[in-house]
């Protein structure tokens, strides 16, 4: 069973311009979730189909928090263009426990 606790936390900071290229955590990591502070970021999501990508966007405001799990962490790519202000983030990664997928 996944670890009730987060085994990963990230501190970052970004500068104006500062974003994220298209990515997905490394398999050993299972929910991912996020809390976006000081200013909003965009996060752009991504999956192949056989006819190019289906795309979503949502907009993560100061103060808010959002969870990439299931489906939508292994399925899915995610990304954040440059932001427009600082802002800060704080993101939390379950470690998988050996087996589990």
């Amino acid at each position: 069973m996944m670890s009730e606790l987060f085994g990963s936390i990230i501190p970052s900071a970004y500068s104006p311009g500062a974003g994220i290229g298209w990515h997905k955590d490394r398999p050993v990591f299972g929910d991912v979730a996020g809390i976006s502070v000081l200013s909003s970021c965009t996060l752009r999501l991504r999956r192949r189909t056989e006819k190019g990508f289906e795309r979503n966007t949502l907009v993560a405001e100061p103060r808010s928090i959002y969870l990439l799990g299931g489906r939508s962490r292994t399925e899915w790519q995610h990304s954040s263009p440059g932001v427009e202000s600082l802002r800060y983030s704080v993101t939390f990664r379950n470690v998988l426990e050996e087996g589990e997928s």
